[in-house]
């Protein structure tokens, strides 16, 4: 398109360097409840994690929690990211409560230890 005009910034864009992450370069730096989960999985091979996001939730939103699902360094194969129709209270919604309840329901049954003389589930 030859009649294109260049973009121009309405504000400077500064670099995420000035940042205060607080005592990291992440912004997981404040909240660092992730660190209880990554002790958990290296203490119990068993222990799995379901990450619950609610599509239209602006309080916690599926970007965080899928960065540091993926980026933490977990286990893929014990990590689980479900998304729900639904905002940050998604399970006021009847359908997502229910989609949510089978979900850690699934969760539990793959995480519950077999008893001796029980065929697992």
């Amino acid at each position: 398109m030859a009649d294109t005009q260049p973009y121009v910034l309405s504000a400077s864009v500064e670099g995420f360097d000035q940042w205060g992450w607080g005592s990291g370069a992440s912004p997981f730096a404040d909240w660092p409840y992730y660190q209880g989960i990554t002790a958990m999985m290296a203490a119990n091979p068993r222990f799995q994690v379901l990450v619950a996001n609610g599509y239209y939730d602006t309080q916690t939103t599926m970007g965080g929690a899928e960065l540091l699902a993926t980026q933490s360094g977990w286990d893929p194969q014990r990590v689980t990211l479900r998304y729900y129709d639904g905002g940050h209270t998604g399970y006021s919604v009847a359908a997502t409560a229910q989609a949510l309840g089978n979900d850690i329901r699934m969760l539990i049954s793959r995480t519950a230890p077999v008893q001796t003389g029980q065929a697992p589930r």
